[in-house]
């Protein structure tokens, strides 16, 4: 059988289709979707965002990775392959947490993780009996998981050769606006430890990203890894907490094991905000000090701030940019508060009636799709590029780096400025991954 994996792009607000040359590192959805998959067949992968999706290609089975803001792109091209006569299966974190919106677009839609129905998915198609839903009872084993299918990316379109590596699944917290929670029910799971070891002794090159959610959730399980990571002299980064922070022995091992970039959910420097998204695990007067332990540690990071939720005014803003001109972060990204299909967000903004577009090909963290408690809908889009437009300036940036003790951070460096550059043109720096 031949398959297609593919993930749509999206359109911008021009009516034009989201493309760049290159992404920045690897994903890994659709190589590990491929090392799901028997090799006794035929796979081709197609990343939308840097290859545009063929619709004449020879192919048996369209299997599309969806996020919600592709949802329009995939509807698009899920048409023109089924006009041909061709089976498409949608899966992802849109299509399992809005199956209604992708149902009657599609052959079938698959809800939730993939390892335990995809080789159902291929029988079936095989026999042409493809149910119109697959949907994961039970959350899979962590054990014995494939290593994905590097080997059949092009990897001139990755400016950076990162390999993504998955070492745990889902996260311990409950943050309200979270996909993560819904997907994987607030379950954390770990992969064993020797396994990832091994994976990463296979991969072709020495700098990783690790995909987790979260890697620091279970601080003891983490360091465990690192020590095993440290013989291996990597270079790695992922995503951590604040509160995997106070535990001073996790950063050193992490910057021991060859960590060189972190990236922490700090989301808000206002208390109530925090409160109200259930992000408990952050308290904005440990800040300036869990972010020194970094710099103590030579560990490059960068913050995500969202701004939207209901404690926020436009002063918010403001202790914002004030907060970044204090403690002058590496790197930072601002993204307006996004209440997404299956959050607590989401069902709780539909009880209050304030969603004001179900257009979720939109919902790309650039749009205001409700109505803001405290302010009006053009104030918190512009807060975000006032926060964007105040640090990546020049004048921020030299203060950020010049004279100070951070010769480690000459990466950070030349991103502000590629970021800079970005912002001039009210680009989103997100979109670049």
């Amino acid at each position: 059988m031949k398959i297609l994996f593919a993930m749509p792009s999206f359109y911008k607000k021009d009516g034009t289709l989201f493309r760049k040359k290159q992404r920045l590192i690897i994903p890994i959805t659709l190589p590990y979707l491929a090392a799901l998959t028997p090799r006794n067949g035929e796979i081709r992968l197609v990343d939308d965002h840097v290859t545009p999706i063929d619709t004449n290609v020879n192919c048996n089975l369209v299997a599309m990775t969806v996020l919600g803001a592709g949802e329009r792109r995939a509807i698009e091209v899920a048409k023109v392959f089924r006009k041909r006569g061709i089976k498409v299966v949608a899966g992802g974190f849109h299509a399992s947490l809005a199956p209604e919106r992708l149902q009657e677009h599609v052959d079938s839609v698959v809800i939730g993780e993939a390892e335990n129905v995809w080789e159902q998915v291929l029988i079936d198609a095989q026999k042409g009996r493809l149910q119109p839903r697959y949907k994961a009872d039970s959350l899979c084993s962590m054990d014995g998981l494939p290593m994905p299918r590097f080997d059949l990316l092009d990897m001139r379109h990755f400016r950076f050769r990162y390999y993504p590596i998955q070492t745990t699944r889902g996260c311990p917290h409950g943050c309200k606006f979270c996909e993560v929670k819904a997907v994987y029910g607030g379950k954390y799971r770990f992969r064993p430890v020797a396994e990832v070891l091994d994976e990463i002794k296979r991969l072709p090159g020495n700098k990783i990203h690790v995909v987790d959610d979260n890697i620091g959730g279970d601080t003891r399980r983490a360091k465990e890894l690192f020590k095993g990571m440290i013989s291996q002299k990597i270079r790695w980064s992922g995503l951590t907490t604040f509160k995997s922070l106070h535990d001073d022995e996790y950063v050193r091992l992490a910057a021991k094991s060859g960590c060189f970039h972190l990236n922490l959910g700090i989301e808000s420097v206002n208390p109530l905000s925090l409160k109200e998204a259930k992000k408990n695990h952050n308290h904005v007067d440990e800040y300036k000090e869990l972010l020194g332990k970094l710099d103590h540690y030579k560990i490059p990071y960068s913050l995500n701030f969202i701004l939207g939720f209901d404690g926020d005014t436009p002063e918010t803003v403001d202790l914002t940019i004030d907060f970044c001109r204090k403690v002058r972060p590496h790197v930072a990204f601002f993204s307006l508060l996004t209440p997404r299909p299956g959050t607590e967000l989401m069902d709780e903004m539909i009880a209050q009636g304030r969603i004001i577009n179900f257009s979720f090909d939109q919902y790309d963290w650039d749009d205001v799709v409700f109505r803001p408690k405290n302010m009006l809908p053009e104030q918190l889009k512009e807060g975000i590029w006032r926060c964007y437009g105040d640090f990546y300036s020049l004048p921020r940036i030299i203060q950020r780096f010049a004279g100070l003790k951070r010769t480690h951070l000459y990466r950070e460096f030349f991103l502000n400025l590629f970021y800079w550059a970005a912002v001039r043109k009210r680009f989103d720096p997100v979109s670049f991954f």
